[in-house]
Formats: structure tokens, sequence, C-alpha cells
């Protein structure tokens, strides 16, 4: 993998080894019409950033549940309920990647063993959306090269972790999201 700086405030990504800024998955949805960035609020930005700094933390050892206090607590218990019984080995936990051959960014939210096999996990506080088994196509994408899996057999997921302490773990399997994986990749990125 080459040299990549990511400056997290921004999201910029910066390939160190061709010395310039190169699309991120987020930013390439946006541009695709995928994501409307008008729809999110500053709440649920907010929320959706110490969610994934609880589960992060949580996942590094780094969090004492029982402990924990945060607005957003019920979130993480919903994810700790579901992470005990299917019991996730991760390998990369919000880890910035760069393919240098496709020349675009992204930082998954988890890469990692679940259900016998290395796969993707975006984790959401707020509802699923038409973009989700796409982003996470693009993921796959993106990680193929690190853990020398096809990107078309590495399992996606959105994990979906609600205020009421519920959590849904939802597999996306339709093979036309790397169809349109793809065509995201060309438009932004050319080739």
């Amino acid at each position: 993998m080459g040299a990549l700086y990511y400056k997290d405030g921004t999201h910029t990504y910066f390939d160190v080894g061709r010395g310039r800024v190169v699309p991120n998955i987020t930013d390439m949805l946006e541009q695709t019409g995928w994501v409307n960035p008008r729809f999110y609020t500053v709440g649920s930005a907010e929320r959706g950033e110490a969610v994934h700094r609880l589960l992060a933390d949580y996942d590094l050892g780094l969090l004492d549940v029982a402990s924990c206090v945060s607005a957003y607590r019920a979130y993480l218990l919903s994810y700790i309920n579901v992470a005990h019984i299917v019991r996730p080995t991760w390998r990369h936990i919000e880890e910035p990647f760069l393919h240098e051959e496709l020349g675009f960014a992204g930082r998954p939210d988890r890469v990692g063993d679940l259900f016998g096999a290395v796969a993707v996990v975006d984790i959401k506080s707020g509802a699923r959306e038409r973009s989700h088994p796409i982003q996470t196509a693009l993921q796959a994408i993106l990680v193929a090269p690190v853990v020398q899996v096809p990107a078309r057999a590495i399992p996606r997921f959105g994990w979906y972790v609600k205020a009421n302490g519920l959590s849904r773990l939802v597999q996306f399997i339709d093979r036309h999201d790397f169809d349109e994986a793809d065509r995201v990749i060309r438009t932004c990125c050319g080739g």
C-alpha cells in the first residue's frame, strides 16, 4: 500500500507518492448523485461522529463500558449486544486506505473477520439509505489489495445501531452494486 496522508477534520486524502489529493468515497458518492449532503443536519453529523468514536474506542479496548457516560450510550449498547452474538475480529478500525491503481481513498468503519470471511462493515446511526450498498462495494474494492481477496468475494454489511438499544446487521448481496461502484470510480477517477 502506498503512502497516504489523511486529514481527519476535512476528510482529505493525499497520495504522498503521486503528490496529489485523491477522491474519497464520500465525495465520490456525492459527485455521482448517490448522496445529497443537503439532507444531512449538523445534529446527525454530530451523532454519527460521536457514535463512531464510542464504537471505535470500544473495539480498540479503550472504553470502560460500565463507566461510560454519553448521550449516545444506547447506540453503544445496541452495538455490543450484536457484537456478542456475531463475535467479529477486526483487522482495521476506521483506518484510511488508498487504492493506488484506481486512485481513490476511503476509511471503512471496519474490516475484519465476520461469519468466517473477511468482510467490510459500515456502521450507521441513521436510517438505511440507497447509497449504503454502493458505499460498501466501493470499500470492498478499496481494501481488496490489502486483504488479498477479490472485491466481489468480500461480504459487505451495514451495521445499523439505534438509540432504542436495537441493532441490525444487514448484508448487501446484490452483485450489481459492484457495477455501479465501477461506474462511480470511472466517473470520479477516470479510467
